[in-house]
């Protein structure tokens, strides 16, 4: 048995790190490597640019089975360790139960748009004080091999791992931080997805509507070519105040009703 260690260079690096915000999801989008020695798929870093400063938004995988999971990185976000959705659309939050093993503990299904675009989840931030720093350095934790299989174990690796990070880039003025993730079909025009702002308005006690018109930043997560969809981020911001340091509104099941969870 040997161990391996990878650690990438960084060039998004926070100002001024904070001890209680290191990332976590390194780890954790790597365990089931570390837990069954499986092919984790494409791993695929998220940054945030916001206030001018760079945060750890997540990690996204691009699973061997045909599905995606989505790996967030928020201070104290511990209801869940990661969502996933498959080619239906359907998909299932993971957390990890007292035996340190992942559990499937909540089911869900992503909810159709009028723009054909399918909903996942809505993330709202008063600031970026929950997003975790980013390090000049991904550390992953050491990954244990069977001996006589290092050269074919490295190349898993070096092709789950050695991703290009992307980018998401808050737009500049006032109010509280959005960004919302879709399913959209592949090759859509970019500018051609809009953002869902119903699921804020009927789900936040603003205490007025929203802008006719707002702002945005737009990603897509480019996924392979058997798939027939890909993943659109949108960054935004709302001129209005939130109650609330920190809130996400997800699909809970096929009537569409919501999951809120509000952190104080």
């Amino acid at each position: 048995m040997g161990k391996v260690n990878i650690t990438l260079k960084s060039f998004f690096v926070t100002r001024s790190p904070r001890k209680n915000r290191k990332p976590t999801v390194y780890k954790r989008s790597i365990r089931k490597l570390l837990e069954d020695k499986k092919h984790p798929g494409k791993i695929l870093r998220v940054y945030i640019h916001i206030d001018q400063d760079y945060k750890t938004f997540g990690v996204f995988t691009i699973n061997t089975g045909g599905s995606i999971s989505f790996f967030p990185d928020f201070y104290k976000l511990n209801n869940f360790d990661h969502f996933t959705v498959g080619k239906d659309f359907g998909g299932h939050l993971t957390t990890i139960g007292s035996t340190g093993k992942h559990k499937k503990a909540y089911f869900f299904e992503a909810e159709l748009l009028p723009t054909r675009d399918y909903h996942l989840v809505t993330f709202m931030m008063k600031d970026g004080d929950m997003l975790m720093d980013s390090l000049p350095e991904v550390q992953y934790p050491d990954i244990e091999f069977e001996d006589g299989s290092v050269e074919d174990f490295l190349a898993l690796l070096k092709d789950a791992i050695h991703t290009d990070p992307y980018m998401l880039d808050f737009p500049e003025g006032d109010g509280f931080y959005c960004v919302q993730v879709l399913i959209v079909a592949k090759e859509k025009d970019i500018n051609d997805i809009s953002i869902l702002t119903s699921i804020i308005e009927s789900s936040l006690s603003l205490p007025k509507p929203l802008e006719k018109i707002i702002q945005a930043r737009k990603l897509i997560i480019e996924t392979p070519k058997d798939f027939d969809f890909s993943i659109c981020l949108i960054a935004f911001k709302v001129n209005q105040k939130i109650k609330t340091s920190f809130a996400f509104f997800m699909s809970q099941d096929p009537k569409h009703k919501y999951l809120n969870k509000n952190l104080k």
